[in-house]
């Protein structure tokens, strides 16, 4: 009589799916700072934003992509399958939001304009 495990209730797939989650929490927790740069005081709002998507499009595109391939591997596995399929989605998801729709999105609610407009 001890603690059933997840294959004997039929959970085996959620398990490691919330496994997979908390590892991609716990990868993109470390891209929040996108707009925090030092040497970007001083300079124009939408100048200011763009070279700060600019320099940590590299360092964001590079750990998510390796990230991912590392974890492919995983996808021939049928037990760690669907955590890997989370992991691999879940930071190509977040990259896209990292580097695209977090600089559109404090351009929109500050409502930086370029210098010339």
């Amino acid at each position: 009589m001890g603690r059933p495990d997840a294959s004997e209730m039929g959970g085996q797939v959620i398990v490691i799916y919330r496994h997979g989650f908390y590892i991609f929490l716990k990868k993109k927790k470390k891209r929040w700072p996108i707009l925090g740069d030092s040497n970007l005081v001083g300079k124009p709002g939408f100048a200011a934003v763009v070279d700060a998507a600019v320099s940590r499009a590299r360092p964001v595109f590079l750990g998510a992509f390796t990230t991912i391939l590392g974890v492919a591997p995983l996808l021939m596995d049928p037990f760690f399958k669907s955590m890997a399929v989370t992991i691999m989605f879940g930071l190509a998801f977040a990259t896209v939001l990292t580097l695209i729709v977090v600089p559109l999105l404090y351009v929109a609610i500050f409502r930086i304009r370029p210098v010339g407009s």
